[in-house]
């Protein structure tokens, strides 16, 4: 039975860390069933060693994901937090630990009985290994946070958070601030509760990841990233609003501290994207102040005199002029060492939409770099099946209603859209990654009134099921288990018959749902015999003798095999 959190934590060479680590774990006491997964990126120092000898103690509540090589943190962290189908997720680095053994409890209870907040955090003890100073942070009054008030606090503690794997993150591979992007995500869906309590530490030594976030590489290497998030429209307004309060913040730090190390147009840059970004106006005239006073010491001094009305239109007409000069591309702006990073993110398209064009249709690609299907799209600009697609569209012209089963992303459905020319489109997709990315795809070019997207998994019977095997890796190869009634799992999802849908016309059905085609066609019966639609299927050599008998049944024949799995059924 999956349980109702993941515990899941993140080290690479944490060896003098990671026993407290996890021992802080091991003494959570609560009511709920929980597990902890480790995902180690090939550590060198012995961390590993650890690890196996907690997970042969501990075999059945944790467990490991041992990289083969060493990905990187990004891709370690997204091998981690994709893995779990627990209802929740905490999460934190091999070098912090928990100090509270109620921790889970509390955060958990609170997110079971308040279902408009996304996550969980409280406060932490931080330590630094060169000197016996310490603090605690954040310190706010403030316990119920959105994403207007959450961004004014510089920092959280990661290694606090709890948080519900319903919400859709935005992902993106080797971007270096993966938790900045899974907070406005989080925000984005819901809000933030906070406790006001030590339940953690946080240690600052010299192989911390945030040891040397003060720097002026490093600032350089955040601005270009927050240029990037302020453009997701994953993120919600409000969200995007407090990126663009942070692109300014940021861009103040630079010019202010390492004015010296900067270029004139690396200044520039940081000006004119910060009026860009976030028109100044209200309290954040204040901020814009300091930047022009870091820029221009006369130039702040005259602003210090206008009116807010005057500030307004001066920086409208700086915008306008700088603009039409050519400063219109951050790349301009950036040193030669930096133009390569801008450079590999443009060419994994995470400054422009992930988008591509084929035929007319808009497709999102987020994960072209690393996934199956959506790197057999990108490489070759074109639909993936493209076999089957083919000899669809030659063989049968047009379908007024399509029913589309295990959907994916939408790589079937633009096709039918863009060649077919359907009348209607019913998509059926449980899992929460795909499905949103396939909403996304409808939205793009405007199918809404075609396709109906449903969140169920289609099945013999109602009930309820478990996914497996899902990876980024092949977002494609995704299955369900059907659930017995004893079981009880909060991360269940729902299967409903066809035909209980009752869809009235359908003149061609897919079915690819990675071995529960048997369950859906004993579920989809009445409405094949009543609409006799072409069908095809993807089907499991285990199951390809029920799937023949039970396509007889219903008065069918094969015609045709593409692409060595794909089988074409139609009427006798």
């Amino acid at each position: 039975m999956i349980p109702l959190l993941t515990v899941c934590l993140i080290t690479y060479n944490h060896k003098q860390f990671i026993r407290q680590a996890i021992e802080g774990v091991l003494k959570q006491q609560v009511d709920f069933s929980f597990q902890l997964l480790i995902a180690d990126d090939y550590s060198t120092d012995g961390t590993r060693d650890i690890l196996v000898a907690y997970q042969q103690k501990h075999p059945d509540f944790i467990h490991l994901i041992l990289q083969e090589k060493n990905v990187g943190p990004a891709q370690n962290w997204i091998d981690l937090i994709t893995r779990p189908q627990s209802k929740y997720i905490a999460y934190f680095e091999g070098d912090d630990y928990w100090i509270d053994p109620l921790k889970l409890q509390k955060q958990v209870t609170f997110l079971e009985a308040n279902e408009e907040y996304s996550f969980t955090f409280h406060q932490a003890l931080r330590i630094s290994e060169h000197s016996s100073e310490y603090d605690v942070y954040p310190v706010t009054d403030i316990r119920s946070f959105e994403a207007h008030t959450f961004f004014k606090m510089t920092t959280i503690p990661m290694a606090s958070l709890v948080y519900r794997t319903n919400v859709p993150l935005t992902i993106r591979m080797n971007h270096r601030h993966g938790d900045f992007m899974m907070l406005c995500s989080l925000l984005t869906h819901g809000k933030a509760y906070f406790f006001n309590e030590v339940m953690s530490v946080y240690r600052v030594h010299t192989g911390g990841v945030s040891f040397n976030h003060f720097t002026a590489k490093y600032l350089e290497k955040r601005l270009i990233d927050l240029s990037v998030e302020v453009n997701l429209l994953e993120f919600s307004p409000a969200v995007r609003k407090e990126i663009a309060h942070t692109y300014v913040t940021h861009a103040i730090l630079a010019v202010t501290f390492f004015r010296n190390e900067l270029t004139k147009r690396q200044m520039v840059g940081y000006l004119v994207n910060s009026i860009k970004y976030r028109k100044p106006s209200g309290s954040y005239l204040k901020e814009y102040q300091k930047l022009f006073i870091s820029f221009s010491p006369f130039m702040g001094k005259l602003l210090s005199i206008f009116n807010i009305k005057q500030m307004k239109h001066f920086f409208k007409r700086v915008y306008d002029k700088l603009t039409a000069r050519g400063f219109r591309d951050q790349i301009l702006y950036e040193t030669k060492a930096t133009q390569k990073q801008l450079t590999i993110l443009r060419e994994q398209q995470f400054i422009s939409n992930p988008v591509m064009v084929i035929g007319g249709m808009k497709i999102c690609l987020p994960l072209f770099h690393a996934d199956h299907i959506q790197k057999i799209i990108y490489q070759n600009r074109n639909y993936y099946e493209l076999e089957t697609l083919g000899f669809l569209r030659t063989h049968y012209k047009q379908f007024d209603h399509i029913i589309d089963i295990g959907s994916n992303i939408g790589n079937h459905m633009l096709y039918y859209c863009n060649y077919l020319a359907p009348k209607k489109v019913y998509c059926f997709e449980p899992n929460v990654f795909n499905r949103n990315q396939l909403e996304h795809n409808v939205s793009l070019n405007h199918l809404n009134k075609v396709v109906t997207v449903y969140p169920f998994a289609l099945g013999a019977a109602s009930g309820k099921g478990v996914q497996t095997d899902f990876s980024l890796g092949n977002t494609g190869m995704n299955r369900i288990d059907r659930l017995s009634d004893a079981d009880n799992d909060a991360d269940a999802v729902d299967i409903r018959s066809l035909d209980s849908f009752s869809i009235a016309q359908a003149n061609f059905m897919k079915i690819d749902v990675e071995g529960f085609e048997v369950e859906v066609l004993k579920g989809a019966g009445e409405t094949i015999k009543r609409c006799k639609p072409v069908v095809m299927i993807e089907v499991f050599e285990s199951n390809r003798p029920e799937v023949e008998a039970l396509m007889q049944g219903f008065g069918y024949k094969k015609f045709i095999t593409l692409e060595d799995y794909n089988n074409i059924y139609v009427p006798l």
